[in-house]
Order: structure tokens, then C-alpha cells, then sequence
């Protein structure tokens, strides 16, 4: 997933031109997906927790030189890859069991 996600965004010019190297770029990756999949198993009636993965990506982003506009693009695309991964395993999952679970990834990962 991270090698699909640092695809995308090396052909962003917008999200290359501050030059990162692989660490750089993807090092905070795995927890961020960790909050989101412990995010993804919190019942839907419950509030989840501010990501403090995704704070700190932020606070790092901004300090390497990124405009909020660059991080959006960058979390956008975590978003796509997550989807396009789904997509490509459809037929393991039933749709009574993916679609709550999408929706509810796509509206916790816009608020956070």
C-alpha cells in the first residue's frame, strides 16, 4: 500500500518539488494506518479519537516545508490508494460488509 501511495505522489509535481526522500515520505505512514483501521473498528455510534499520528504527520509536513494545500493532496491520495486497493479484492468482500466500512473510513479520514 505505501509503494502504491509514494507512486502517486512522485508523479504529483506539486508534492515532488520539496525533495524527500523515501523515509522522509512514508516513514509515519504505517501509523496513520494503524489509526485508521483502529478508527474503522470503533463502534459508529462512538466518537473516535483525534489521530495523534496525524497531528504529528501535520506539524512534520509543515515543518519540511509543505502548504496545507500540498498535505491535503497527500491524504487525498492515501484515500484513492485505499479505495483502489479495496477495488482491486472486491470479490472478497460482501457488499453489506464493505460499504458501511467505506463510508464510514471516508468521513472519519475528511474530519481528521
Amino acid at each position: 500500500m505505501i509503494q502504491d501511495w509514494l507512486a502517486r505522489v512522485l508523479q504529483k509535481p506539486e508534492l515532488t518539488y520539496i525533495p524527500l526522500n523515501f523515509e522522509e515520505r512514508t516513514d509515519r505512514l504505517p501509523q496513520l494506518l494503524h489509526d485508521v483501521i483502529a478508527r474503522l473498528r470503533i463502534d459508529g455510534r462512538t466518537r473516535a479519537p483525534i489521530s495523534k499520528a496525524a497531528a504529528i504527520d501535520g506539524d512534520l509536513r509543515r515543518k519540511q516545508g509543505y502548504t496545507v494545500a500540498m498535505a491535503v493532496k497527500e491524504s487525498c491520495l492515501l484515500l484513492v490508494t485505499t479505495f483502489s486497493i479495496l477495488h482491486e479484492d472486491v470479490s472478497v468482500w460482501t457488499l453489506n460488509m464493505l460499504l458501511p466500512n467505506v463510508a464510514r473510513l471516508r468521513v472519519k479520514w475528511m474530519v481528521s
